[in-house]
């Protein structure tokens, strides 16, 4: 990579990754942000959708894929891989939070509400969830 080889790079680290070095999962994260902090953003987010396909349990790359997805404004395809991350994840806070996003930017304010609601729930001094909460209405019931 500090030679500009970048493809090189990337099937060496999938190399890695096959092999099973270290967390493999947290290195495609990894990967995945560090291509779109370079501005190659359809090449991360091929990277991330190959991440899903060799991984279909991570968390990790569920939740930043669908963050990631997200802020390119690939809202639908966010959401998905955020219901996956909540799926695999129902506990996580953060993976629920991040799909409220998704939903407010498809205009699913009700969904964003529900999805915020649990994420106070398990995060309950989480003031920046709670402010969220508290701009859509407050929470569901």
């Amino acid at each position: 990579r500090n030679q500009g080889r970048m493809e090189e790079s990337d099937r060496e680290i999938w190399r890695a990754i096959e092999l099973g070095v270290g967390d493999r999962e947290m290195m495609v994260v990894r990967m995945g942000l560090d291509i779109r902090q370079r501005g190659e953003f359809e090449r991360a987010r091929t990277l991330f959708a190959r991440g899903r396909a060799m991984f279909p349990n991570s968390e990790k790359i569920w939740i930043n894929s669908g963050v990631f997805l997200g802020e390119r404004g690939h809202y639908e395809e966010s959401r998905q891989c955020l219901l996956r991350a909540v799926q695999l994840a129902p506990n996580n806070p953060n993976a629920h939070a991040n799909l409220a996003a998704a939903y407010i930017s498809l205009g699913e304010t009700q969904e964003a509400r529900r999805a915020l609601t649990r994420a106070a729930e398990l995060a309950p001094r989480n003031t920046k969830i709670r402010d969220d909460l508290a701009s859509l209405g407050g929470p569901l019931k």
